[in-house]
C-alpha cells in the first residue's frame, strides 16, 4: 500500500520533478502539451506498459494537443512514495519521447 507522504515530504519531493506537477485532490497531476497526437499516443502507451510493470496505475487523459496524468495511491487515500516514482518516470518518458518532436 505505502505510506502516505506529510506536506512537508510532498513538497521537497516535489522538488526533483518538473515543475509543471501540482498536487490536487490528494493525487500528482501534470499536463503536458505537444501538438503531434501520435506522439501523445505513444506517451499513453509508454505509461501504461510501465504501470502494468509497477502494478501503480494512473488516471490519463488525452486528446489533440494534451495529455494530463494524474498518480495517486488509492489503497491509501493520496500521495505516497510509488507515486512520486511513478511522476519521475512520466517525466523521464515525456522527454525522451516527446523531445523527438521538437
Amino acid at each position: 500500500m505505502g505510506n502516505l507522504l506529510d506536506e512537508t515530504e510532498r513538497e521537497k519531493r516535489k522538488r526533483d520533478l518538473h515543475p509543471d506537477w501540482h498536487e490536487r485532490e490528494g493525487a500528482l497531476a501534470r499536463s503536458v502539451d505537444c501538438k503531434s497526437y501520435p506522439a501523445l499516443a505513444r506517451l499513453v502507451a509508454a505509461l501504461a506498459e510501465y504501470a502494468e510493470t509497477a502494478n501503480h496505475h494512473p488516471d490519463i487523459r488525452f486528446g489533440w494537443g494534451c495529455c494530463e496524468v494524474i498518480w495517486s495511491t488509492h489503497s491509501a487515500c493520496g500521495i505516497t512514495e510509488k507515486d512520486f516514482a511513478a511522476a519521475a518516470e512520466t517525466d523521464r518518458l515525456v522527454k525522451s519521447i516527446l523531445s523527438q518532436e521538437e
